[in-house]
């Protein structure tokens, strides 16, 4: 008799967070801050402080904070300089007293970087 292979299927990885976990967005109220927000709430999380040096101050930013809230996430925005130890450790002071942090985004960009110098 011949050896019966088992028959092979396609795997599709997908990321899950976990919802009792704090995790924070350094520059989380930037563009790319805001989506990798959408895909972790999608994905589980429900526990997440967005950094932002000014805080929230477009109507695009309010309205994702609500309509988030609305779902039931709980996202905070915290002014705190990360670039500051003192600030950075009293970040994660206050975010472990939520919960305990399983990650750290850092997705902060400079404005005008690369703009065309005159």
């Amino acid at each position: 008799m011949g050896q019966v292979l088992p028959t092979m299927k396609p795997i599709i990885h997908r990321t899950y967070f976990r919802n009792e976990l704090m995790y924070i967005i350094v520059g989380g109220l930037g563009g790319l801050g805001l989506e990798l927000t959408r895909w972790l709430l999608g994905r589980g999380a429900d526990r997440i402080i967005l950094t932002s040096r000014t805080g929230p101050k477009t109507p695009y930013h309010h309205w994702c904070l609500r309509r988030w809230k609305e779902q039931g996430a709980d996202d905070q925005v915290s002014t705190l300089n990360v670039t500051d130890r003192a600030q950075a450790e009293q970040l994660l002071h206050d975010a472990v007293l939520s919960a305990p942090v399983k990650g750290i985004f850092n997705v902060t960009m400079v404005g005008n970087l690369f703009a065309a110098s005159e």
